[in-house]
């Protein structure tokens, strides 16, 4: 048995749904990524809008859930000495990340070898760059295996992402006092605009200033709903109004339009239609329980598993099964009864993950409090 978080202010039912509703979510956007990197040999973005938005639009919304989250307890609590604050969010990240980190190389030395490819030198500062969860230079391609990002579905990509902003969390306690988060996102807009016109020749430097170009853009459509949307709930009370029920039709119109009608490109018309769904759900709108289910309650308390852990359970699963059946020329229902065998795979792995891993250190960082 998993055991659920302990209920508490600072956990919100629906959010928690939402996270297992995302999960889910990422999950069928890589099944299908996979059937194609099968099919061609290339592993990309699905050409069809809906396919690829069940990513694009998942990560959104799950940097929405940080920058509130996250901003909340700012707003409660004021500014956060960074030592502590890093420790406990490397206690709460770290172990899960290095398990799936480790399991991802297993599989990597039974698919090719332990042969080593690159100088040593070279390796250790590729190992580097995992140690580090890709901060600051992002994640190199371990050893030249062609493979590294499609073991793990290429989600790791987040995680430096998320660190910038936690490493940078302790330092923004002033910008979270009446108007002052103005200031903040003014400052990231002027970032956003003058970072890609900066032309350094040093390949060290170019190389650090990846990190920014990537996070800088997602702190203003992302991160930014989160930490507006925590002012919100601080300052107005507008439960009344975003739990009515013409809130759910109106949030089915905009997810529908993004699924359907929005390029993953175009990520600010995207967080512009995602925002007042995310609005609602902060608010406590579980569009008539469906984000309070227990299912998606339990998806919700494995998440982070399930983001870490689902690329691996497909790709062992999927290189498991290339051996029998050509899996790039299946007939779409029998794909999808695969994959339906991969997600239940991936819940199991997902479970002992969470409850071995996660949870234990979940249980000492509250215990010592």
């Amino acid at each position: 048995m998993v055991p659920r978080k302990e209920a508490s202010n600072r956990y919100y039912s629906a959010i928690d749904g939402l996270r297992g509703l995302l999960a889910t979510s990422v999950f069928f956007h890589h099944a299908v990524v996979t059937y194609f990197y099968f099919r061609t040999g290339v592993w990309e973005s699905p050409t069809s809008n809906f396919y690829a938005q069940l990513g694009g639009s998942a990560v959104t919304m799950f940097f929405f859930i940080t920058g509130f989250l996250f901003w909340s307890k700012l707003l409660q609590s004021g500014r956060s000495s960074f030592v502590p604050f890093m420790i406990k969010r490397g206690k709460r990240l770290l172990p899960a990340y290095y398990f799936s980190a480790l399991t991802m190389v297993l599989l990597l030395l039974i698919r090719f070898g332990p042969h080593l490819r690159v100088p040593l030198s070279k390796l250790i500062l590729q190992v580097g760059t995992w140690l580090t969860c890709g901060v600051p230079f992002n994640f190199a391609h371990l050893n030249d295996w062609r493979d590294t990002f499609i073991v793990n579905a290429g989600v790791f990509w987040t995680l430096p992402i998320e660190w910038v902003f936690y490493i940078l969390l302790p330092f923004l306690g002033w910008f979270g006092k009446k108007w002052r988060v103005l200031i903040l996102l003014g400052i990231f807009a002027a970032l956003n605009f003058a970072l890609p016109h900066i032309s350094i020749e040093n390949a060290i430097v170019t190389r650090a200033l990846d990190l920014p170009l990537i996070f800088v853009p997602m702190m203003l459509t992302c991160f930014s709903v989160g930490i507006l949307a925590a002012h919100a709930k601080n300052r107005w009370n507008w439960g009344a109004v975003l739990r009515h029920r013409l809130c759910t039709l109106i949030a089915i119109v905009l997810w529908l339009t993004t699924m359907f009608f929005v390029s993953p490109a175009n990520h600010y018309f995207i967080s512009g239609l995602l925002a007042p769904i995310f609005f609602m759900i902060v608010f406590g709108n579980d569009f008539h329980g469906l984000l309070s289910s227990g299912w998606l309650a339990f998806l919700g308390t494995i998440s982070y598993s399930i983001y870490l852990m689902h690329g691996i359970v497909l790709y062992a699963s999927m290189e498991v099964a290339s051996r029998f059946i050509s899996i790039g020329t299946l007939p779409a229902i029998q794909y999808w009864a695969l994959i339906a065998i991969a997600g239940a795979l991936v819940i199991v792995a997902s479970s002992i993950t969470y409850r071995f891993i996660e949870y234990p250190w979940m249980v000492r960082e509250y215990s010592s409090h």
